[in-house]
């Protein structure tokens, strides 16, 4: 989503925009590695170095509730942020928490046959695989 998209979308829903706001958000919706709180702050603080953990967290959970990002809540580095809202598995290794999507036609047949059967339409999806990924499997 480019970066005057986002901040009609704020401004839409009567959120403040500022250039914090506007970073924060950059990073997250172009990042295709599912960050965590902390290498976001790390990331922005570089940008903007007053910048506060709060500020961090309050634009994240602006984003979860305009429906841009979704929080994958299980991790051992604490909550990773997706952006990939399309439907899809999360593979993530056991060892290093890497997460890597996985889409596929079965995936979005199995969601249309399971929205089918519970007669409602599910208000988010999370199918999550765990492995050891190539590259822990090489360390050991």
């Amino acid at each position: 989503m480019k970066e005057e998209n986002i901040e009609v979308l704020f401004r839409k829903n009567g959120y403040r925009v500022t250039p914090q706001r506007l970073a924060i958000s950059k990073l997250i919706l172009s990042s295709r590695n599912h960050p965590n709180v902390d290498e976001i702050y790390d990331k922005i603080s570089k940008q903007f170095p007053t910048i506060s953990l709060s500020t961090v967290y309050q634009t994240l959970n602006v984003l979860k509730l305009l429906g841009k990002i979704f929080e994958i809540k299980n991790s051992d580095k604490g909550s990773r942020f997706e952006t990939n809202l399309e439907p899809h598995v999360n593979i993530i290794c056991l060892k290093c928490g890497l997460i890597e999507d996985y889409s596929s036609p079965l995936i979005k047949n199995f969601l249309k046959n399971l929205k089918k059967e519970l007669e409602f339409e599910p208000d988010g999806f999370n199918l999550e695989i765990y492995r050891t990924c190539n590259s822990c499997k090489e360390k050991n």
